[in-house]
C-alpha cells in the first residue's frame, strides 16, 4: 500500500478527528457571525449615545436656559411694570367718568356718543375690565405655578423693588 492510500484510508477508516477543536470552531464561528449580524446595532447605538452625551443634551439645556430667561423677563415686565396689572383700576375709574359723562349728555338731553367718538367701544371695555382682569391673574399665577422657576425670579425681582423702597 502507498503512503496516500496509507493517508486516506487513515482518515476515512480512524478515530474521528478531534470533535473537541471542531466545536470550539463552530463556536468561534457562530460567536463571530453573532458579532458582525450586531455590530451596526452597536455603532448606531454608540453613536446616538455619543452624539447627545457629548454634544446635543448641552444644547437642548442651552435652549431650555435661553428660553427661560427669555419667558422670565417677560412676565417680569408684564407683573411688574406693565399696565395689565392696572386694568382693574383703569376699568374703574372709566367707568366712574363715563357716568359723569353720561349723567351730564342727560342734563344736556344728548347722547353721550354725541360728546365722545368711541363711546360704546370705551364703555365696554371698561365694563369688561374686571373680568378681564381676573382672567389675566388667573393665568398669570398658572403660568408662575407650570413654570416653577418664575415663583423664584419673581420673587427675586420683587425683592429688588422692596429694596428700592
Amino acid at each position: 500500500m502507498t503512503n496516500t492510500k496509507k493517508v486516506v484510508f487513515a482518515k476515512l477508516f480512524s478515530k474521528p478527528a478531534n470533535t473537541k477543536l471542531s466545536k470550539t470552531r463552530k463556536l468561534k464561528l457562530s460567536v463571530v457571525d453573532e458579532i458582525e449580524s450586531n455590530v451596526n446595532w452597536l455603532e448606531n447605538a454608540h453613536s446616538e449615545a455619543s452624539y447627545y452625551a457629548n454634544e446635543r443634551w448641552d444644547e437642548i439645556l442651552d435652549r431650555i436656559q435661553e428660553y427661560r430667561d427669555e419667558i422670565g423677563q417677560e412676565v417680569d415686565n408684564v407683573a411688574i411694570n406693565g399696565e395689565g396689572r392696572s386694568l382693574d383700576e383703569a376699568g374703574s375709574t372709566m367707568l366712574e367718568l363715563l357716568e359723569k359723562l353720561e349723567t351730564g349728555a342727560e342734563d344736556l338731553g344728548v347722547d353721550p356718543s354725541e360728546l365722545l367718538d368711541n363711546y360704546m367701544e370705551i364703555k365696554e371695555m371698561a365694563e369688561e375690565a374686571e373680568f378681564v382682569y381676573e382672567v389675566f391673574v388667573e393665568k398669570y399665577k398658572e403660568v408662575v405655578e407650570f413654570s416653577g422657576f418664575l415663583g423664584t425670579f419673581l420673587s427675586k425681582q420683587k425683592a429688588k423693588l422692596n429694596k428700592k423702597k
